[in-house]
């Protein structure tokens, strides 16, 4: 069965057919020789997310890495490290799954479950409001996903409609936790 932007067939047969020297260098990657990188998905200030084929398991993932043209690979890639110690205990259907983490030419990386579906923020700006029952389906949605982090010990400091991607399931699923997750105590509440 293949879902609508199932990139297993789409990106990878394409790119198999270019002459290599006109591929990106991330087309090129094959990380830890099973992951075979197809696109990339996203890109923030310190680091990239790309779609990827796991030859073992025969599975889309998303490969989470430091960007190569950002100074600061060592603390991206320490930071990565811990965000996936962290998240791997999480089992949640309100939380992207960690699967693995590796290292490449790149430093860590992450690999993560691979969600096709838009951001609350991406559904809004399409299709106007969301009707005030699914609204609260899918704030329930993200609070299960918030209780599951601080039982954890963990916050997500960077909560909002583009870090929340809804699943072809239509629930709402936190995304883009690595730079926001902190330990609950080391967060600091002004008295007052």
């Amino acid at each position: 069965m293949r879902f609508i932007g199932d990139e297993r067939s789409l990106n990878h047969d394409a790119t198999e057919r270019m002459p290599r020297q006109l591929l990106q260098p991330w087309q090129r990657d094959v990380l830890a020789g099973r992951y075979e990188v197809t696109s990339r998905i996203g890109r923030g200030r310190t680091t990239e997310v790309f779609v990827a084929y796991d030859h073992q398991l025969e599975r889309v993932v998303a490969i989470k890495q430091a960007r190569d043209d950002v100074p600061g690979e060592t603390v991206t890639s320490e930071r990565l490290r811990k965000e996936a110690l962290a998240l791997a205990t999480i089992e949640s259907p309100h939380v992207a799954a960690i699967y693995d983490i590796g290292c490449g030419d790149r430093g860590v990386f992450l690999v993560m479950q691979r969600l096709n579906g838009r951001t609350i923020d991406e559904e809004v700006e399409s299709n106007g409001p969301v009707d005030p029952a699914r609204g609260c389906r899918l704030v329930h949605d993200v609070l299960s996903g918030l209780s599951m982090l601080h039982a954890s010990g963990l916050v997500h400091g960077d909560l909002k409609a583009s870090n929340v991607l809804l699943d072809r399931h239509g629930r709402a699923v936190l995304i883009d936790l690595g730079a926001a997750m902190l330990p609950r105590a080391q967060l600091q509440i002004p008295a007052g």
